[in-house]
């Protein structure tokens, strides 16, 4: 399942539905939970989650330097593979 996340909101209510080997692409606000302790102060139920950021939202916050080590950057074309890798997708508001 591919959790598409847009606000710590979103995440807090996704993570509680997370299942293990399900991918977060945090995007938009969301974003500034890829920063290495927020994202770890904010864990998710399963460890084996799969965690991306959309670069352009990072970069345009100001976050690049300030990115978690567990977050991996995609752009909009790696965005698309990650919708077309995944059977079932969700956002989270």
């Amino acid at each position: 399942m591919l959790h598409i996340i847009k606000s710590r909101d979103g995440f807090e209510a996704a993570k509680s539905y997370s299942c293990d080997q399900d991918t977060f692409l945090l995007i938009e606000d969301a974003v500034y939970l890829a920063i290495c302790s927020e994202f770890k102060q904010q864990g998710t139920k399963e460890s084996n989650v799969n965690v991306y950021a959309l670069e352009n939202d990072i970069e345009a916050r100001g976050l690049t330097r300030l990115l978690g080590c567990e977050v991996k950057l995609v752009d909009y074309k790696g965005f698309v593979s990650l919708t077309a890798k995944q059977e079932n997708s969700i956002t989270w508001q």
